[in-house]
């Protein structure tokens, strides 16, 4: 058998921060759409401002995209970490 290295305690500290950056972007990506949803139509109303709006809409939508691939990610970190712990950092075969 093969033994690998990982630093659990590393790992676990990157996925955590990997965690609250995806929760951070995720709030700070939902205020920033309520704040222009506010502002067009009555702070800004022009053709332009509903171009703006609908920009932002369609970059929310990729930021969403984004942030479950990152979870996607984090949640692979978290079953290598949780495998290594299960198998005291054997490999079989």
């Amino acid at each position: 058998m093969a033994t690998i290295h990982m630093d659990v305690d590393s790992c676990q500290a990157v996925q955590s921060s990997m965690i609250n950056a995806k929760d951070q972007l995720s709030q700070q990506a939902t205020q920033m759409k309520t704040a222009i949803d506010n502002m067009v139509g009555s702070a800004f109303i022009a053709p332009s401002a509903d171009q703006l709006k609908s920009e932002v809409e369609t970059w929310n939508g990729k930021m969403t995209q984004l942030l479950d691939e990152l979870q996607v990610l984090t949640d692979r970190l978290n079953k290598e970490i949780q495998e290594f712990i299960q198998t005291g950092g054997q490999l079989s075969g």
